[in-house]
């Protein structure tokens, strides 16, 4: 409750250099956190709820070498500082990510629940490294910080291991806003759709709506679903209740 998500695409506009892209996120999550009614402003690759989308696998450095076909496979989220906040995702252990978190210093990564304890069953999954599986090769980071686990697909699906590293050292092409507000989020859409446009006016912000519409959404087909049965369960009842009530009428 209290969240508004907007999608940012960066491709093919002046933003979409890969240096342009965190410069700019930079500046409009700034430029968001400072307006009436903001408490707390990040932004994710793919938000909860939204569906698995980006994927990678990885290997815990220090440990046994397995092969590269059964390596474990754990979401990938480029995430910026606030995110965490402004979801309120909890921090477990450790850190959460800072600005100090650039492209010029060394790769770090959070970890949700599900991975550290599938992993570090004892704890202790801050300070390991992760040797992660991209395009451009393996990308070896340092856990800095454990958070809570959060739902990619619907509320009653697994919990997938999750890495989580900065936006500054894993830029995505598009980024969805995440925007915790004091009031309802739509009364800010304007508003956040103005520091983005002040920025860039040709940029396209899409999907504007609030984070309960998302989990209405993931929700709608267990709902209808529950629906449907207490309509049929209804229905049986009423049939069973007025052929008890036949048989005891024509005895007496």
């Amino acid at each position: 409750a209290g969240v508004l998500a907007g999608r940012v695409p960066l491709t093919g506009g002046r933003n979409s250099a890969m240096g342009r892209r965190i410069a700019f996120f930079r500046e409009v999550t700034g430029r968001i956190a400072t307006l009436p009614g903001v408490q707390a402003v990040g932004a994710v690759n793919a938000l909860p709820l939204t569906g698995l989308a980006v994927g990678a696998t990885f290997a815990v450095v220090g440990r046994p070498a397995t092969d590269q076909a059964r390596r474990p496979m754990a979401l990938s989220r480029s995430i910026t500082p606030g995110y965490f906040a402004a979801m309120e995702i909890p921090l477990l252990a450790g850190r959460a990510l800072a600005d100090s978190d650039t492209a010029q210093s060394p790769p770090v990564v959070l970890v949700n629940q599900t991975l550290a304890r599938r992993f570090w069953p004892g704890g202790g999954a801050v300070g390991g490294r992760l040797s992660v599986d991209l395009a451009a090769g393996d990308r070896v980071a340092e856990i800095v910080g454990v958070v809570g686990d959060t739902k990619a697909e619907s509320i009653d699906s697994a919990d997938w291991p999750t890495i989580y590293s900065p936006y500054a050292q894993l830029p995505s092409p598009a980024l969805t806003l995440t925007v915790r507000t004091d009031g309802p989020p739509l009364a800010l859409a304007s508003a956040v759709t103005g520091e983005v446009h002040q920025l860039d006016p040709d940029q396209p912000v899409a999907d504007l709506r609030p984070m309960e519409e998302v989990v209405n959404l993931a929700l709608a087909g267990a709902r209808f679903n529950t629906v449907l049965l207490v309509s049929f369960a209804g229905v049986a009842f009423l049939l069973a209740a007025v052929g008890i009530y036949g048989v005891i009428s024509y005895d007496v």
